[in-house]
């Protein structure tokens, strides 16, 4: 990764990433912290993008209670199709991702109450696609690619 790019994705000047690799013996607090987020995956993320993992499982682990993508899209003042396409990604829009995590965050102690077709229809395909309800999720690793879930611990 180039200075520039890692003073882009960090947020601090170039000159400031200079500075460091140069052999500067000081550096604040929030400025090694910016440095320290960047990761080798920044390189090839699109601007505005953010890694889609923990949105995919958001998405996923609502299904798993009974949320159809449907009513999560309304929820969260998204297109309708927005959930299902967020499937298929890699990056999704930091907007969405947003807005997503924001009813994750409010239903996900919430089995869907509304006995419906879709409601079934979405704890079935979860269940068949083996997809985690929200308890088997820690959420501050929930948007980790490399963490799995506690699948084994809870049920849906």
């Amino acid at each position: 990764m180039t200075k520039a790019e890692i003073a882009h994705h960090s947020a601090n000047a170039h000159q400031t990433i200079s500075r460091i690799l140069d052999g500067q013996k000081t550096i604040i607090n929030h400025t090694s912290e910016s440095i320290l987020k960047v990761t080798s995956e920044d390189r090839t993320k699109p601007e505005g993008k953010t890694n889609a993992t923990g949105t995919i499982r958001r998405v996923q682990a609502l299904a798993a209670i009974g949320y159809p993508l449907e009513e999560q899209a309304k929820l969260a003042g998204i297109h309708p199709d927005k959930p299902r396409h967020v499937l298929k990604q890699k990056y999704i829009r930091a907007e969405t991702a947003q807005a997503i995590a924001d009813v994750f965050t409010r239903l996900q102690m919430t089995p869907n109450p509304v006995p419906s077709r879709a409601a079934t229809r979405a704890r079935a395909i979860a269940q068949i696609n083996g997809w985690l309800p929200p308890l088997a999720w820690d959420e501050d690793l929930i948007d980790n690619p490399n963490h799995h879930g506690y699948a084994k611990d809870i049920a849906a």
